[in-house]
C-alpha cells in the first residue's frame, strides 16, 4: 500500500465512497480475477486525488457489458456522487487497474 504524505479528506462522504470503491475493486480482483497481488495507492496533486487499485489477476474486457456486474456499476456511481470519474483498464491475462480521480477535498 502506498500513501502520499498527509492524505486527509475533509469530507467523510468522499473518504467513505473511496473506501467502498477500493473494497469492491479488491473483492473483484480476488473473487473474479484470482489475483495474488494487489496494489493500492492514493496520490494527491494539482487539485485532484487519485485512488488506484491494480492487480495481477486474470483481467477481462471492460467493453463487454456482461462482464460489468453490479459492483462495477456501483463503483462508477460512487465516483460520480463525489464529483469523480472512474476508469478501468484490463485485458485477458493482464490484470486490472481501477482508477478513481476526485477533486482534492
Amino acid at each position: 500500500m502506498a500513501l502520499s504524505p498527509a492524505v486527509a479528506f475533509s469530507s467523510g462522504e468522499t473518504a467513505t465512497h473511496l473506501y467502498q470503491i477500493a473494497q469492491e475493486a479488491i473483492t473483484n480482483a480476488v473473487r473474479h480475477g484470482s489475483a495474488t497481488e494487489i496494489e493500492i495507492a492514493i496520490q494527491c496533486e494539482d487539485g485532484f486525488c487519485e485512488l488506484r487499485i491494480s492487480d495481477n489477476g486474470a483481467g477481462f474486457d471492460p467493453r463487454d457489458r456482461e462482464s460489468l456486474g453490479s459492483g462495477m456499476r456501483s463503483m462508477g456511481y460512487r465516483a460520480s456522487v463525489i464529483g469523480g470519474r472512474m476508469s478501468i483498464v484490463s485485458g485477458a491475462h493482464r490484470g486490472t487497474i481501477v482508477s478513481c480521480i476526485v477533486p482534492d477535498p
